[in-house]
């Protein structure tokens, strides 16, 4: 049996800085969503009339990210895979069979699943579940590294002279030693709410 897990943290990509940065700070008028162009491209992108039919508004309830993950719960259930979710967001994928001891059977078995996985979160979850994540972590969609930044300074995960350079050059060989995780994940899911 091999569990695959998954913790939903946009916030962390690439994609999610070039939306952040591109963007700039100012602040959107109430009739104005900042996603706009996000949601004309996921409408694009979308394989499914499910996909079409959540994005056509320009909004995402939690009711359709529920439905997402029924149908991908459903998929994968139908391709010898159990899943959870749990209520911060996070997901467990495990397969019913057990993982072979042989180093190429492994691989096979977990490149079989990876697949499985893959294939059963197209039209279903991977669209509307990264749209949605952004919205949530940053909804006026402001520049996150700043946002991030100054949740850092404010929680004392990091000191008044933290920069967004600092945040931007960090990996894990910068690790800080001595933070507080839970912090640190709260502030890098909810940079404005966090504090």
């Amino acid at each position: 049996m091999r569990t695959y897990k998954s913790r939903i943290l946009v916030a962390c990509t690439s994609l999610f800085f070039t939306c952040g940065i591109v963007t700039g700070c100012a602040e959107p008028h109430a009739d104005v969503n900042p996603y706009e162009a996000e949601f004309t491209q996921a409408m694009a992108a979308a394989e499914t009339d499910f996909e079409r039919s959540v994005l056509q508004d320009g909004k995402i309830t939690q009711a359709e990210i529920d439905e997402a993950h029924d149908l991908y719960g459903q998929c994968l259930n139908e391709n010898g895979l159990d899943f959870t979710r749990d209520n911060n967001g996070g997901m467990q994928i495990v397969t019913r069979e057990t993982e072979p001891e042989d180093a190429e059977q492994a691989e096979n078995f977990s490149n079989k699943y990876m697949k499985i996985i893959a294939e059963c979160g197209r039209g279903t979850i991977d669209i509307i579940s990264d749209l949605d994540a952004r919205m949530r972590i940053n909804p006026l969609k402001e520049d996150y590294a700043t946002i991030v930044v100054e949740c850092f300074i404010r929680t004392g995960l990091r000191d008044s002279n933290y920069t967004v350079e600092d945040f931007e050059n960090e990996d894990d060989s910068t690790f800080v030693d001595e933070i507080d995780f839970d912090q640190e994940t709260a502030c890098l899911n909810s940079p404005k709410t966090t504090g």
